[in-house]
């Protein structure tokens, strides 16, 4: 969701839902990274 491409933030099974602090976190870190997939689809 947050590079625009997926629409649906859950995680695809097993996996449990990420807690929002987490998740936060690591698009904080990718973020710094500047990968494509953060600017694919805007």
């Amino acid at each position: 969701k947050a590079g625009g491409i997926i629409a649906c933030e859950d995680p695809r099974h097993p996996f449990p839902a990420m807690h929002p602090e987490v998740r936060r976190g690591l698009l904080d870190t990718a973020k710094r990274l500047d990968p494509l997939v953060l600017r694919w689809g805007r």
